[in-house]
């Protein structure tokens, strides 16, 4: 959909809503908050009023939620066991995903999810609010500018001390995993699901 082939978009959009109805799913969680957008707002531009699945479309897109929502809605964030000691305060951040945060508003969450997870480690990370710089195609199309985006984004967050990038979009971490290889392959990138999955590890 982002390149113009509406389409291709349309097919794909058809597809799932079928087997995501077909599914009956109380929820349906996003680790990525672009994927998310595209049921939230944009499925509607490719299944409109009078489209014989446009009702199937409504009930899939009221179901969607992003993953950080979901984890504290289930009691898994208070359930988690406090973090180890030695961990070093403010290391990890949390870079602001455009479709996730600009757009949705899902931003708190994240940060609350990861206070749970790994509680001091966490602080607020320069830039957070920074485009990485992907754009879905818009890396393909114009790395060059892309990579001066996302390496600008990167550099802020290490010097302001961050040594971990936590987020919550695949498109982000690819892209900033990318610009550190680059400019600082010691900065780590990662989904809050991993932090997550490491605290559930300690239960």
């Amino acid at each position: 959909m982002g390149s113009g082939d509406f389409e291709s978009a349309r097919l794909c959009a058809e597809e799932n809503v079928r087997r995501l109805r077909a599914a009956e799913a109380e929820k349906i969680v996003f680790p990525c908050g672009s994927c998310l957008l595209m049921f939230k707002r944009n499925l509607f531009a490719l299944i409109p009023e009078k489209h014989p699945l446009r009702e199937d479309a409504v009930w899939v897109s009221n179901r969607c939620e992003d993953y950080s929502t979901f984890i504290l809605e289930t009691g898994v964030v208070s359930r988690l066991p406090d973090p180890p000691e030695g961990e070093k305060v403010g290391e990890i951040g949390y870079h602001d995903p455009c479709h996730l945060s600009g757009t949705l508003g899902k931003g708190a969450e994240a940060r609350e999810v990861l206070q749970g997870a790994v509680g001091p480690a966490f602080a607020e990370m320069k830039g957070a609010d920074l485009c990485c710089g992907y754009g879905g195609t818009f890396n393909v199309r114009d790395y060059a500018t892309s990579a001066r985006i996302g390496e600008t984004k990167v550099s802020i967050a290490a010097q302001g001390g961050t040594r971990v990038i936590s987020t919550a979009c695949s498109g982000c971490i690819l892209q900033m995993r990318d610009m550190a290889a680059r400019s600082d392959p010691s900065l780590k990138i990662v989904h809050i699901a991993e932090l997550v999955s490491g605290a559930l590890s300690r239960c």
